[in-house]
């Protein structure tokens, strides 16, 4: 009984102090799920109907076909050379034609006509350049809107496949480039990218893993007690709570990439808390029953 009362003794602030981490877990917790609620109702908040988002694997997907047109157009001398990226021929809600423009924008080199005002231009420009409202597929045209717009450099092509399906998407296009005053294309080039969509690590919980970090949590602590009686021998708080703590932050960092991956998602935030406090409460089992064990009782 005596040794009973001893390790409880020994173990009430470390336990204390590892709850008060698990009450600020709990407050991020909360905090990340108010943030959620606020940013969707920041974007839901926008007026008139927004379109459904698109698919993560089809942006993914046009974001790299899009990556290497900067550099496959030749290095200007001086960076940030305007130019209009006219809307490719097939593209659906100019997914690629606003591709194109991103990875111009990162490049530097060559800096798009804004593409706010894009949109807003593309009547008047068509008007007072004298052709009709369609999709431009030829020089001719494509430099004279250019000049209207004040760009040096002119981009057009046309969507060849923009697909996707069961987890995968597909993107390909073609692309011509023209600076004003030559009719010596800069660019003329296709742009093939057919890509399974690639599931970063978080992306779906699969039962296997789960029971995997399960049987990490559980198993752990159990193959750490020769390491619980030599810190509790110390009798040192301290050592106890740092003990209990490396204890329950393995099974967290296997258990991270499963949860998160690359993306963070509030319920999953509350279910790593959820787990982290299982964890911690097991450790301090395991290690109560050490203790109990040394004593004799």
């Amino acid at each position: 009984m005596k040794g009973l009362l001893k390790f409880a003794g020994r173990m009430f602030f470390p336990v204390m102090f590892f709850l008060s981490l698990l009450r600020h877990v709990r407050f991020l917790a909360i905090a990340a799920l108010a943030l959620g609620v606020g940013v969707w109702g920041w974007r839901q908040s926008g007026s008139g109907e927004s379109p459904p988002p698109v698919p993560a694997t089809l942006q993914e997907a046009v974001d790299a076909a899009c990556r290497d047109v900067p550099r496959a157009l030749p290095r200007p001398q001086r960076a940030l050379r305007p130019t209009l990226v006219l809307p490719l021929e097939g593209d659906r809600e100019l997914l690629v034609t606003q591709g194109v423009r991103r990875a111009l924008e990162r490049d530097g080199g060559y800096r798009p006509v804004d593409k706010g005002k894009v949109r807003e231009l593309m009547d008047e420009l068509f008007d007072m350049a004298g052709v009709p409202r369609q999709d431009v597929t030829d020089a001719a045209t494509a430099l004279s809107i250019a000049k209207t717009a004040g760009a040096e450099v002119v981009m057009f092509g046309r969507v060849q496949r923009l697909e996707q399906g069961d987890g995968q998407a597909a993107v390909s296009f073609s692309l011509r480039a023209f600076e004003l005053g030559s009719e010596q294309p800069l660019l003329a080039d296709d742009f093939p990218a057919a890509r399974p969509a690639e599931s970063s690590p978080g992306q779906t919980l699969h039962w296997a893993w789960m029971l995997g970090v399960l049987a990490v949590a559980v198993l752990w602590p159990l193959l750490t007690i020769p390491v619980m009686a030599r810190v509790l021998k110390m009798e040192s708080n301290a050592a106890t709570l740092l003990t209990i703590l490396a204890v329950t932050a393995v099974p967290a960092v296997v258990a991270w990439p499963l949860f998160f991956g690359t993306t963070v998602v509030v319920w999953r935030v509350a279910l790593f808390a959820l787990m982290l406090l299982l964890v911690g409460l097991w450790s301090a089992l395991v290690m109560s029953w050490v203790a109990a064990r040394e004593d004799g009782v």
